[in-house]
């Protein structure tokens, strides 16, 4: 019985937390993003019940698919904090230019302007 309880609380205990975080009212977007890569790191740990792990990626998977994605990436590397350190590495799209070229169109169709070189230059600066 206690491995049991022990199995639920490893599976359950970080959906409860994300839940709590999720469901603050005054919870940002980067917020959102780091806290769902979190529960992707953790249920991808190959340590943890395959059927369960699959469970909760697919559910993950299937909600960041139907969202605006640039919105979040964008969110999380206008976080001085994090930038674009939190992205993987192998990703041509979230390359430092593929970031730039993300960050550039969210935030002309936010602001609906056309941003210029300036915008360029003030982002890889930002981003160094």
């Amino acid at each position: 019985m206690f491995s049991l309880n022990s199995s639920v609380k490893i599976h359950l205990e970080p959906l409860a937390v994300a839940a709590n975080i999720l469901q603050s009212s005054d919870t940002l977007l980067d917020t959102i993003l780091l806290t769902w890569g979190n529960l992707y790191r953790i249920y991808s740990d190959p340590a943890l019940n395959d059927a369960v792990c699959a469970q909760v990626l697919n559910s993950l998977s299937k909600c960041w698919l139907q969202m605006d994605q640039d919105v979040f990436i964008s969110a999380v590397i206008m976080n001085p904090y994090v930038r674009g350190k939190g992205f993987a590495c192998g990703n041509p799209l979230l390359s430092p230019v593929g970031l730039y070229n993300i960050t550039k169109c969210t935030c002309e169709c936010m602001l609906r302007i056309h941003l210029g070189l300036e915008f360029h230059s003030a982002f890889f600066d930002y981003s160094h």
